[in-house]
C-alpha cells in the first residue's frame, strides 16, 4: 500500500509539472488574459511627419509567470486583413509588414527573467490612408499632409498571437486580436501630432539619439506617447 501511495504521489507531481504554465498574456493591470480571449483595438492614430493611419496593439504583454528565467517563441498569424499592412513587433524588434491572409511572423528565442514582461506595443495594423507629401523634414525624411480619407480601409484586421516555450510546437498562451476601423468615422477620431512636440528619439533598444537615424526610430512626444518611425 505504501509503494502504491508513493507511486500515485509521484504521478501527481509529474502531471503538475507538465501542466505548469511558464508564459501568459497579461493586460495593463497585470491580470492574466484567459487563453482564447478575443481583444478589440480601436484607437486610431496618425503621426503628421510619418503620414499614415495606424491602429496599435495597446496594453498587452507576455509575462514569465514561472519562478525561473525562461525563453519563449511567439507567432503572429494574420487571419483576416481587408487591406493595408500588419506589422508585428516584440521587445522593440519589428519585422517587415505583411499584407496577406495566412502570413505568419515569428520571433524565436526571447529570454525573460521570472516575473518579467515582454513588450508588444509597437505591433500595429496600417489600414492605409497615406497622406500627400508636402515637403521634407530636418532629417531628410518626407513630411506628409493629412491622411487621404478615401484611401483608408474600412474593416477589421484579425491576428492570432501564440506564445510557447522555445522549441515547442504547443502554445501555452494564445489570444486573438481584432484591429477595427470604421472608414471615415474612424479617421475623424485620429490622434494628430501637430501640436505635440517631439521630446526625444531612441533606438529600438532604448538608447537615446541626438537625431533620427536610418532604420527604425522610436519617437517620444511631449504627452508621453511614442511612435515608431522608419527612415530609409
Amino acid at each position: 500500500m505504501k509503494k502504491l501511495f508513493t507511486l500515485c504521489a509521484s504521478l501527481f507531481v509529474g502531471f503538475a509539472t507538465m501542466n505548469a504554465q511558464t508564459f501568459a498574456f497579461v493586460n495593463e493591470e497585470g491580470n492574466v488574459i484567459e487563453n482564447g480571449s478575443k481583444l478589440t483595438m480601436t484607437t486610431v492614430e496618425f503621426a503628421e511627419g510619418w503620414g499614415d493611419v495606424l491602429i496599435p496593439l495597446e496594453g498587452i504583454t507576455v509575462k514569465n509567470v514561472s519562478s525561473a528565467s525562461a525563453t519563449f517563441d511567439i507567432n503572429f498569424t494574420v487571419d483576416a486583413i481587408p487591406g493595408g499592412r500588419f506589422q508585428a513587433c516584440c521587445l522593440g524588434t519589428c519585422n517587415a509588414p505583411v499584407s496577406e491572409v495566412g502570413a505568419v511572423v515569428s520571433y524565436p528565442g526571447n529570454n525573460l527573467a521570472a516575473g518579467n514582461t515582454a513588450d508588444l506595443n509597437l505591433t500595429e495594423w496600417y489600414p492605409g490612408g497615406m497622406g500627400t507629401p508636402v515637403g521634407t523634414g530636418s532629417s531628410g525624411a518626407p513630411v506628409f499632409g493629412e491622411p487621404i480619407v478615401g484611401g483608408v480601409t474600412d474593416g477589421t484586421c484579425t491576428v492570432t498571437i501564440e506564445v510557447m516555450p522555445a522549441g515547442s510546437a504547443t502554445p501555452e498562451a494564445y489570444i486573438t486580436v481584432d484591429f477595427v476601423i470604421g472608414g471615415e468615422t474612424g479617421v475623424s477620431g485620429v490622434v494628430a501630432e501637430k501640436d505635440n512636440a517631439v521630446v526625444g528619439y531612441y533606438t529600438i533598444g532604448g538608447a537615446q539619439l541626438n537625431a533620427p537615424q536610418k532604420g527604425i526610430n522610436i519617437v517620444k512626444y511631449a504627452d508621453g506617447t511614442t511612435k515608431k518611425v522608419i527612415l530609409k
